[in-house]
């Protein structure tokens, strides 16, 4: 049988495990922000995203923001086009990019507040350089942002919400 005070230190402990998971889940935002989410709990990653479309052959294609990955002329930019007839935005790296930098792309549903992150990947020679795009829509809620990390550097640099 369990005593009270074990029972009393298994819940507050239980109750600390929840909330600091709740607040990797959907961090304050800053730019630069800290590393992408090795295990995101609750937060949308590669695997997850896998059935969103690409935006390879997007027509009326533009640049929105971009960022300095704070190496050399390395950047990451949150970009919009249309897909199938459809307005959609995606992360893309640009501007002297190489094999090992980190880039994802970030969709809320709360103007900010929480997000799915789509990513990390670490480009390689001969591989793509933009993430899978995500549908935009009318709802004033729904924002995206781009994020990176130059290959070996410790700071994480994303676009502001848009």
């Amino acid at each position: 049988m369990i005593s009270m005070t074990s029972a009393r230190r298994f819940i507050t402990v239980a109750a600390a495990a929840v909330l600091a998971g709740s607040a990797l889940a959907s961090p304050a935002s800053a730019d630069p922000v800290g590393p992408p989410l090795d295990d995101p709990s609750g937060v949308t990653t590669a695997a997850t995203c896998g059935d969103w479309p690409w935006p390879t052959n997007a027509t009326g294609v533009w640049t929105e923001t971009q960022t300095s990955l704070g190496v050399g002329t390395k950047k990451v930019e949150l970009r919009f086009g249309n897909i199938g007839g459809r307005q959609a935005g995606w992360a893309r790296l640009a501007g002297g990019y190489e094999s090992g930098d980190m880039f994802w792309f970030d969709v809320s549903h709360d103007k900010g507040k929480g997000w799915y992150q789509c990513g990390p990947f670490t480009f390689v020679n001969g591989g793509h350089n933009y993430t899978r795009a995500h549908y935009s829509s009318a709802d004033p809620n729904l924002v995206f942002r781009a994020c990176g990390r130059a290959k070996n550097s410790s700071s994480t640099h994303c676009t502001g919400w848009r």
